[in-house]
């Protein structure tokens, strides 16, 4: 968890906000959510600082082809805090919270999600080829 965090500028304009009762537009760090929508291993997950990358076929409409964010793991509600703030891409945007009115949230099965391919690379790592507990 320890790379999971903001820029010591944005604290502060956080901090601001809440000292002075204003709120920062919805675009200053977008959030973005996904839902797993079957159930899955019983586990936790710390917040991890990660890449993400538009879907192919949106991903011409963007000038970056990839983002920093904090992916925080709610059981079974995923938030993606993206890190650089005033995206223009996240204003009137139903994928970001509190862009619009309404809110859309990207379902994935558990099988086709990230935690269910993380699961399987951490038991790897710790069983390793010997089927024993090694981490």
């Amino acid at each position: 968890m320890k790379e999971a965090f903001a820029q010591d500028e944005h604290v502060e304009l956080m901090r601001q906000s809440i000292v002075s009762e204003t709120d920062l537009a919805p675009n200053f760090f977008p959030v973005s959510l996904i839902q797993l929508t079957t159930k899955g291993e019983t586990h936790n997950h710390t917040p991890i600082l990660d890449i993400v990358k538009p879907p192919d076929h949106i991903g011409e409409r963007f000038q970056e082809n990839s983002w920093e964010i904090i992916r925080i793991y709610l059981d079974g509600l995923i938030a993606h805090v993206h890190l650089n703030p005033q995206k223009e891409f996240a204003i009137d945007n139903p994928a970001f919270l509190g862009s619009t009115d309404q809110l859309a949230v990207t379902g994935v099965s558990y099988e086709a999600s990230f935690q269910y391919k993380n699961l399987l690379i951490n038991a790897m790592e710790c069983f390793g080829r010997s089927g024993t507990l090694e981490c």
